[in-house]
C-alpha cells in the first residue's frame, strides 16, 4: 500500500491527513492514513530525534495549528517537511522488492 501510495502520489498532503480517518473518500484511506502517520513518526524521530516527537506532542496539546507546530517544533512549513518527506519515502521504497507476494509458498 506504501509503495503504490509513494510511486503513485497517493500520500495524504499533512493537512489532510487527519481527515483521511475522520472522514475517508475511499475504503483504504484509514490504512494508509495509520501507515502514513507511523512513517512520519519515524521520519520525524530519524531526522529530528524523539524529542521533537515529544515537543509536537506538547504544542498539540497547547492547541497550536499544525503549522504553527511545524514551524515551532522543526523549523518548517508544512509544504516543505511534505517535500522532504515524500523524499524520504521515495529512498524507503527503493530498495523494496515488489516482485514477490507476501505468503507465497516457494518450492525447493
Amino acid at each position: 500500500m506504501l509503495y503504490a501510495a509513494v510511486n503513485k502520489h497517493y500520500l495524504f498532503p499533512i493537512d489532510e491527513l487527519t481527515w483521511a480517518f475522520i472522514r475517508p473518500r475511499h475504503p483504504s484511506d484509514r490504512q494508509l492514513a495509520y501507515a502514513q502517520s507511523s512513517w512520519i513518526c519515524q521520519y520525524i524521530e530519524q531526522t529530528y530525534g524523539h524529542p521533537a516527537i515529544l515537543a509536537m506532542m506538547d504544542q498539540y496539546r497547547l492547541g497550536h495549528t499544525e503549522d504553527e507546530v511545524f514551524q515551532n517544533v522543526l523549523h518548517r512549513s508544512e509544504s516543505q517537511f511534505s517535500d522532504e518527506f515524500q523524499g524520504w519515502c521515495q529512498s524507503q521504497i527503493a530498495g523494496w522488492d515488489t516482485t514477490t507476494r507476501p505468503g507465497k509458498k516457494w518450492i525447493s
